[in-house]
């Protein structure tokens, strides 16, 4: 939501194109690129045939089972515009009296729709009555196909013989005409499958017509509507046409598989022929049983039997030791079967049905290695271990993520980025910029900016001191802060790396940081916006080569005695005096007794920091005292797992896990960093104001009184009374009572847009991590290409679009991170469980999240534990209620082995 903002007029949606594989969304402008991850949501629940929860590692991937990221951070939440992207396109209500066909575990189920209702993330549950008038319920997102105002077309009003009144946007058809509707359905299902059976021609060679036709165009997908227009040889397929075609493509898994939500996209992947003809290969060997599957079954018992035999109990790890040449040599056809597995535990579950989703438990069965247990995907995994593919500590959700870091690694849209970025990095590396103001000439795709094109318009900072202030590890350092103390006012210089003095925004380099926007971080290895050797030395603010002096960009504030800023200024710069301090190190100097020019400069910094976050806090900023949990990993990087077997690899060392929390609140010196951050994007946010810059701000809307009730909106303002008024903040207890009226953060290109969060009125953006984020480097493009009254690299209504998928790329990257930390978390405690020592452990939790009724079936409360940092699923066999902010002890009880989820008890 926008709320007080302008809503846009433009219908961004109508920017989007065709889906060119299951997990990516392009947008072109001139030459900059964005790419974007989709992901697929919950699965239905079936209302008339309840089922008993299953242990952890035996469940389906239904929607109450499925891990929820909770890091009560409304940043990471989805506005509605991003859930519409997610979705692949504008989802269309369902309605009474609408046709639509639902898939789950295998089934299809297509009727009517007799009631329909509002869930969470913008779904709807959904009742169809089928021809045999039983009635099954649904989440929309298994609903693939619709046929709106169904009962209403003329060819079905006329096999009506009663009448039956109902509002399409009503709850529920009240008494159906069972007799009418069962016969309805009968006679439009027959009629749908003469539609097929007189075009099987056609559809025969639908496949390979559309691999030519999309193939020339470099995609692999194709629209519904121009499969049915090829196959009935008309520019206007009926409804019935449409559904025919898409029925039939459904069913054909083999050359056609749907995108995550092809009722909204309306677009199909196209498997290209050497895939298609490995999986019919695949298919047919395990239907006859011929000799390659059965010698492929017999070397995996062996193998299965053989990690068993040797298996540490603690670690996971198989100890090969001087037994490795009684392990299985897999052949090349092993190797297609066992990629078919990989390819099922890695393939994003939703409805539509695909091949592996049928064979691939069917191998794992024929096994017999593992009849005791349901076989599910985290089954698969274990098979993928005793065999050698997998590491026991290898993380299950970067894997089941693998569509969202397509841009990052597995993938060769990845391995191109990164051969982009080597190239970008060489040009770059040795180059010295010229001092002539601008460029003459067409800039070169491959080459970075000939001249500084600001040279005329730097300043040099000369010996001012600038302060930067990290974590002792950091690398990619991209903003310091300095100060000049006057008798009536200060200057406050906020110092950003200045990335855009060589990279511009055609430049081959950029696209990259368009497709990546942002570096994904992971308790493994992170994966960096810009090369290594550029963020790190070339452009960080502290490298070997910045001795000289550096480039930036400073965002300047004029600050009175009573800390209002009074004055701002935005100019590229030149720093020489760089002072590296850690948080701890400036801590120190704030505490300590002895005077010292840097203890001056840093108290100034600290009183005006102060007086910042106080007229925030007068302005409404709320700030939740999160712990915040950090996984640090030996070796580091450490190997992802592979996405293709080659040959077994038994690691035989684990690598050791140091976690830790920092616990909620700032110290002076984070607080000052923080401070000064949101100064600087203020600053932008004021001066693009002014000067009619386009440029993507961030926003949160209050609270919608209008969604509250009174009790409500009582608990709202009684939980902010209690903020501490020197930091904002309310304990968490308390914030996690009020959480699920927050508005999602989002963005804007409307300047003025309020952050509530924040407690900024007048407008944000953020400018200061060009080295982390693509979105500051366009800030950084816009803002100089204004100085130099040069025109603007991006037009406000390309910034609209692009706005809103990045930001949707930056909450997806950034929950991925936490998920993958998460994973590290819980394998430590499946280490501690193993060892016998979890059990005796009990653990301080405040419920996050009460237990809900879905349709019958409960999903269980959620608790936050502190010092861990994530959450647990409370056991739904505890027969009783929790409260919002309540607290408890608990122990854990069970851990997932495919997620990272563990379930909890309370400690009687």
């Amino acid at each position: 939501m926008l709320s007080q903002c302008a809503r846009s007029k433009t219908r961004w949606l109508a920017a989007i194109p065709r889906y060119r594989s299951l997990s990516r969304v392009i947008a072109t402008h001139g030459a900059t690129q964005v790419r974007l991850a989709s992901i697929s949501t919950k699965q239905a629940v079936e209302r008339d045939t309840p089922q008993k929860k299953a242990p952890l590692s035996k469940r389906n991937n239904t929607q109450e089972e499925t891990y929820h990221l909770e890091k009560f951070d409304p940043e990471l939440e989805f506005a509605s515009e991003e859930l519409k992207l997610l979705s692949g396109g504008p989802l269309a209500k369902i309605g009474l009296g609408d046709w639509a066909e639902a898939h789950r575990n295998g089934k299809t189920y297509s009727g009517i729709v007799v009631s329909q209702r509002p869930i969470k993330g913008g779904l709807q549950m959904i009742e169809l009555m089928t021809r045999s008038s039983r009635v099954f319920e649904f989440s929309s997102d298994n609903i693939p196909f619709s046929l709106p105002n169904f009962l209403q077309l003329p060819h079905i009003q006329r096999l009506m013989k009663t009448k039956t009144d109902f509002l399409r946007d009503g709850a529920r058809i009240d008494d159906p005409p069972m007799a009418d509707f069962r016969r309805i359905a009968k006679q439009f299902e027959d009629r749908i499958k003469f539609q097929q059976a007189t075009r099987l021609a056609q559809f025969g060679e639908l496949h390979q017509h559309f691999i030519d036709t999309e193939s020339a165009n470099n995609e692999l997908t194709a629209q519904l509507d121009d499969m049915a227009k090829f196959v009935f040889n008309t520019e206007r397929p009926t409804d019935e046409q449409l559904y025919a075609t898409h029925m039939y493509v459904t069913q054909d898994y083999v050359h056609f598989t749907a995108t995550p939500n092809v009722r909204g996209s309306g677009s199909f992947i196209l498997r290209k022929p050497d895939e298609a003809k490995n999986l019919e290969w695949i298919i047919s060997s395990i239907r006859s049983l011929d000799d390659n599957y059965k010698g492929f079954l017999d070397r995996c018992r062996n193998a299965v039997h053989f990690s068993t035999q040797h298996r540490d109990s603690v670690t996971g790890i198989v100890l090969v030791g001087n037994d490795k040449q009684q392990f299985p040599t897999f052949s090349a056809n092993d190797k297609k079967y066992i990629d078919f597995i990989v390819e099922w535990v890695t393939n994003q579950k939703f409805a539509l049905l695909t091949p592996h989703e049928i064979f691939a438990p069917a191998i794992l069965k024929a096994l017999k290695c593992y009849e005791k247990v349901h076989i599910e995907k985290d089954v698969a995994a274990q098979f993928l271990r005793d065999i050698g593919m997998w590491q026991p500590w290898d993380n299950m959700t970067l894997l089941e993520e693998a569509p969202i870091s397509v841009e990052h690694f597995w993938s060769a849209k990845a391995q191109e980025n990164e051969k982009i970025m080597s190239r970008g990095e060489k040009a770059i590396e040795k180059h010295i910029l010229g001092s002539t103001q601008s460029s003459t000439g067409s800039l070169d795709p491959h080459k970075p900016y000939p001249n500084d094109i600001c040279d005329g318009i730097r300043h040099d900072f000369g010996s001012l001191t600038v302060y930067t202030i990290d974590d002792p590890s950091a690398k990619e350092i991209d903003d310091g802060i300095s100060v000049e103390k006057f008798s009536d006012h200060t200057w406050v210089h906020i110092h950003v790396a200045d990335p855009s003095a060589y990279i511009h925004p055609t430049q081959e380099l950029a696209n990259v940081m368009a497709a990546r926007v942002q570096t994904l971080y992971l308790p493994e290895r992170h994966f960096p916006l810009l090369p290594e050797g550029l963020s790190s030395q070339k452009f960080s603010l502290v490298s070997s080569s910045s001795d000289a002096g550096q480039y930036t960009m400073s965002f300047s504030a004029k600050i009175d005695n009573e800390g209002n800023v009074i004055d701002s200024k935005i100019r590229p710069g030149w720093v020489r005096r760089i002072c590296k301090l850690s948080y701890d190190q400036v801590d120190s100097i704030l505490e300590g007794s002895t005077p010292s020019n840097d203890k001056t400069a840093l108290s100034t910094l600290v009183s005006i920091s102060q007086q910042h976050l106080k007229q925030r806090i007068a302005h409404g900023a709320v700030n939740f005292d999160r712990p915040e949990p950090s996984v640090h990993l030996l070796p580091y990087p450490l190997d992802l797992p592979s996405l293709k077997f080659s040959a077994p690899d038994f690691q035989q060392h684990a690598p050791d896990i140091n976690f830790s929390v920092r616990m909620g609140g700032q110290s002076p010196s984070r607080a000052l960093v923080t401070e000064f951050m949101i100064m600087a994007g203020r600053i932008a946010s004021s001066t693009c104001e002014e000067r009619g810059i386009p440029m993507v701000y961030r926003a949160q809307a209050p609270p919608n009184p209008e969604l509250l009730s009174t009790d409500e909106q009582d608990l709202i303002d009684s939980v902010l009374s209690q903020r501490d008024p020197s930091t904002g903040s309310i304990q968490l207890k308390e914030a996690f009572r009020i959480l699920r009226f927050m508005s999602p953060g989002t963005v804007t290109t409307q300047p003025g847009c309020a952050h509530w969060m924040m407690g900024i009125s007048g407008g944000y953006a953020k400018v200061t991590s060009p080295l982390r984020r693509y979105l500051d480097m366009v800030a950084h493009w816009q803002l100089k290409a204004s100085m130099l009254n040069s025109p603007l690299p991006f037009s406000e209504d390309f910034l609209k679009t692009m706005g809103v998928r990045v930001d949707m790329r930056e909450k997806q990257l950034n929950r991925l991170g936490a998920k993958a930390t998460d994973w590290w978390i819980a394998e430590s405690l499946r280490r501690r469980q193993a060892q016998g020592s979890l059990a005796t452990e009990t653990w301080d939790c405040i419920i996050s999240n009460e237990a809900q009724n879905m349709s019958g079936r409960i999903l269980p409360a959620s608790a936050f534990i502190p010092s861990l940092g994530t959450n647990g699923k409370m056991d739904p066999s505890v027969e009783r209620s929790f409260e919002l902010g309540e607290s408890l002890k608990v122990r854990v009880k069970e851990i997932d082995p495919m997620n990272p989820r563990f379930t909890i008890e309370p400690v009687s």
